[in-house]
Parts: C-alpha cells; structure tokens; sequence
C-alpha cells in the first residue's frame, strides 16, 4: 500500500522519483509523471500493478513502466516468484472490479484496505496454465483495443468537423459571441453518497466508470432504493439526451444520458449539463464542452494533489462561445449522420465485450481448451 511523502518533498525539477498520487496521473496503459518527491516513502517496481483504493475510482488500474513513488491512494500488486504471474493477476483484478466497489469501506469515498485486497479469493491454476489463459486473454484485449481505437477515430473526426466549422474557440477567429457558461447551460453536480445506501437493485447508480465517450453504459454500477431516492435524491434523476461531464480524477470525460440509462442518479464527480437557453443546441453543447477550449478553462480550475477535481463553484466562472442557431443546427445533422456509424460500432464493440467477458469467465473457471 502507498504512503504519501511530506508535501515540501513535491517539485516538478525531477528531483528523485516520480510521485503517482492516484488515477489523475494515469494513461491509457502507463502512468504519465507530472510531479516527483525527493522523499521516497513506498515504492513501485517495473511491471507492477498500479491499484487505485480511494475513492470513485477505486479499482482502476495502471501498469508501472518505471520505478514510481506511491501515494496513499494505490497500491502497487505482483505476482509471487514461482507461485503467480503479475499479468494473470492483472486480467483477475479487472473481472474483480465490483468485488472492490462492494467491500470498499467509507462513508462518501470508498476506501479499499489492505485486509480487502488480502481476502479477494483468486483460483491459481499451475503457472503453465497461468500462461496459457494470460495467452489467451490478451489475444481478446487486443481485438477490444482495435474497436476502441475505431470509435475514437470516430470522435475524432467529429471535433475536427466542429474546429473546421467554428474555429479554435481559444482564438475565436470567428467573432462568436462570447457567454457566461452559466448564463446558458443548467448544470448539477451528482450527490454524496454512503457506501451503507447501495443496495442489489433499484436505481442504478451512476460512476466514473460507467460514463463512456459514446453514451453512458449501466454494466457494474451501484444500485440505490427507490424509495429512499424518491425521498433524498430524485432531483439528481437524469433524462434521456442529458450530457454528462467528468468532474474528478479523470476530469474532461463527456457522455450523453441514453433512454436505457435514463432514471439514474449519477453519483458526486459527474455532472449534468443542460441547455437552458433555446438559442443553444444541445449537439453543439456536447461538442463544445470536449473542445481544447472548455478543457483549457477545466485545466485552469482543477483542484487537489490526490484526486483532481473541479464543480459547479468553477463552471460559473467559465464561459461558453454561441454561434448562429443555424449554423449549429447544421453542426447537429452532420453529427446525426455519424452516429448511425458510431451507433453501429457501439454494437459492435458490446458484442466483443460480452464475448471477451464470456472468455475471461472461462478462463478463471478453468474451461478453456488445453
């Protein structure tokens, strides 16, 4: 488990090691430095798993390319001489990650213990085995990783049409006129919520892991009481083509509510955006808001050394920039035509993730043909 260093060991002149406080300085596969520490508390080695085991992100996971000094927020994870693989591990822990929303303790943030880790149970076949299903496994990551990277191409292109179209809203070459974000969009933060509310069904509840760059998904989410929403939370409920931005550790994540989603409560880090003026198109919103220019603003604002964070308290002082009704009307049907593409793609890629899933079981159940 990790162990934060004394503050005035903080510099960004690479003195010492790289500090990961946690998932704020996660990538896509490997953690990415932003600080070091010249006072070194608990280290990582090269290829350890990288734990999250605070907070909305609890479970999330890097790998260490590197020696990494480790704050309290993770733990680092490998596989014992002759007994485990690390990159078995790593495939367990990732079918594992409701076990770790489950058990984590805390009131708000969830807090995974180094007794939760200890009594996670992982069948350990003999280390050919182990190598077999590692094998195995990875061959379906990298079909999943292929499908990805499709659908981001496709966001991709979507942002270029919208630069294209409105100019870099940073330079606003355009002469857009420019607006208090607050004067135009209607924003709420999700509830604070104690781990002692979840229960096995009802409302779903809303985290960072189930806001997706395409649409939100309800796959590992909490559940809450119908009637204890009803009596607390129902003004959180979100509607069908609400948008949903990321608002702690990894801020800057956009997602649109669906009809299968619609209902939810998303949970405090995450929160929703919506028109609140007739002269601003929701597609344009939800573009606007991924732009170089909102998450420069974003930047600007974050807070917090552990978990990086902004609110409500910060989108008032931002500001939004509103072309012609027409001409984002004519943004949203270019749009429109691409999501029957990406709509295809998000089919997909849930028919790959089932099937990936269905072999990850196997393999852990001992099903797969030697």
């Amino acid at each position: 488990m990790g162990q934060s260093p004394p503050g005035e060991s903080y510099n960004d002149q690479q003195k010492g090691l790289p500090l990961l406080n946690g998932p704020a300085e996660f990538g896509k596969d490997h953690p990415i430095a932003r600080q070091w520490t010249s006072k070194i508390t608990k280290k990582s080695k090269v290829g350890d798993i990288l734990f999250c085991v605070r907070g909305a992100t609890a479970g999330r996971m890097n790998r260490a390319d590197q020696v990494y000094c480790l704050g309290r927020g993770l733990a680092a994870i490998r596989g014992k001489q002759n007994k485990s693989l690390t990159d078995f591990l790593n495939f367990y822990l990732l079918k594992s990650y409701t076990f770790f929303q489950d058990t984590g303790r805390g009131s708000t943030f969830i807090n995974i213990s180094q007794a939760d880790l200890s009594d996670l149970k992982i069948p350990l076949p003999p280390l050919p085995i182990q190598r077999q299903i590692v094998a195995v496994l990875e061959q379906a990551e990298a079909v999943k990783r292929q499908r990805q990277e499709a659908d981001a191409l496709t966001g991709a292109l979507l942002q270029s049409v919208f630069l294209e179209m409105f100019g870099d809203p940073a330079a606003n070459h355009n002469k857009l006129y420019l607006k208090n974000f607050a004067e135009c969009v209607d924003f709420q933060e999700g509830p604070g919520i104690m781990a002692e509310d979840f229960t096995e069904s009802g409302i779903p509840l809303l985290r960072l892991t189930n806001i997706k760059e395409s649409s939100v998904i309800l796959d590992n989410c909490n559940f809450l009481s119908p009637e204890k929403v009803e009596r607390k939370w129902k003004h959180f409920k979100i509607k069908d083509k609400d948008i949903l931005i990321s608002s702690s550790a990894s801020t800057g994540i956009v997602s649109e509510v669906t009809k299968e989603s619609e209902g939810a409560i998303p949970y405090t880090g995450i929160i929703r955006l919506r028109p609140k003026k007739p002269e601003l198109e929701r597609v344009y919103l939800k573009y606007f808001v991924g732009s170089p220019f909102f998450i420069h603003q974003i930047e600007s604002f974050v807070t917090g050394s552990t978990i990086h964070h902004y609110g409500p308290t910060h989108l008032k002082r931002m500001q939004i920039l509103v072309p012609p009704l027409a001409i984002q009307q004519q943004f949203a049907r270019i749009v429109e035509s691409v999501e029957r593409i990406r709509e295809q793609q998000v089919a997909s890629g849930k028919e790959i993730e089932g099937l990936c899933e269905g072999l990850m079981a196997r393999a852990f159940a001992g099903e797969l043909p030697r």
